[in-house]
């Protein structure tokens, strides 16, 4: 109960951000921008390593990052 609650305030913060950029995002949309944000990190970070990601740790990194960018918009 606790995980899906977090994963629905999670993806409010995402709709959020997305919105006041005024793109209107599909939820499939939205999954891409988000993979992409996911790969560019990767790419810069884990250049050394082999980034394979299973569907959940990309979700968690692309949350990390959706809420690390709103959160510096709102400052």
């Amino acid at each position: 109960m606790c995980s899906s609650a977090s994963k629905s305030r999670e993806l409010q913060l995402a709709r959020r951000c997305v919105l006041r950029e005024r793109f209107r995002a599909s939820k499939s949309r939205e999954l891409q921008l988000a993979r992409r944000c996911v790969l560019r990190e990767a790419f810069t970070r884990d250049l050394r390593e082999r980034f394979r990601a299973s569907k959940s740790r990309e979700l968690q990194l692309a949350r990390r990052c959706v809420l690390r960018e709103a959160f510096t918009r709102d400052r």
